[in-house]
Parts: C-alpha cells; structure tokens; sequence
C-alpha cells in the first residue's frame, strides 16, 4: 500500500490559498468606470487531498515456461475543501451591487469527496 497527501503544491501550502476575483469591464471596456466595477471577490481557501493505492496480484505456473498472473489495483482518492469568501465593496456600501444571493455579503461553504 502506498499513499500520498498533498498538504502543499509547488511549496504553495494548500491550507493558506487565496485567491482575488475582479470585476470585467462594462460596456465601455474601462474597469472602474463604473464604481461598482471596482469590487472585489476575496475568496480564502484550505484544501486536503489523499491518494492511497495498492496492487494485489497472484501468478501461477502453468508449466516451466508458462505463467499466468492476475493483478487487481485498488485506488482511493480524497479531497476535502473548505472556502470563506468575501464581497470588498468599493462602490455604495449600503446598496451593494454584487452579494451571493442574501444581503450578507460572506459565504463559507465546506465540502468533501471520496472514491
């Protein structure tokens, strides 16, 4: 049995992603024009991913120069995420333009999967 964990990517530790989503500009192709163009999606992200394998395998001999062998791998793999993700309001902020469906203007969402 072998397994992997990545806690980091490319020294990047997966338990400290952030990522900035901006705006893309409205009909006249200048961001910012508009205030509400200005605001930012701060997104704040920990992952876990786990990746197990093993091999289980039989060989039989048929005759001195015949074998016959059966091999049978099993895999698992596990992604765990958990996200905070914030709306920066650079316009009005008591009339925000963007929010994730409430007036809250924060979401965290928690997941898992496993196979």
């Amino acid at each position: 049995v072998s397994g992997l964990s990545f806690r980091s990517v490319r020294g990047v530790d997966m338990s400290d992603l952030e990522f900035t989503f901006t705006h893309t500009p409205g009909a006249d192709d200048v961001v910012g024009d508009i205030q509400f163009e200005n605001d930012l999606i701060v997104v704040q992200a920990e992952l876990e991913l786990d990746l197990y394998a093993a091999n289980f395998f039989a060989s039989y001999g048929v005759t001195d120069n015949i074998d016959v062998s059966v091999s049978v791998p099993f895999l698992h793999a596990s992604l765990w995420g958990q996200t905070f993700a914030q709306v920066q309001v650079f316009g009005n902020p008591a009339q925000p333009a963007h929010n994730f469906g409430t007036t809250d203007p924060r979401l965290d969402a928690t997941s898992e999967a496993s196979g």
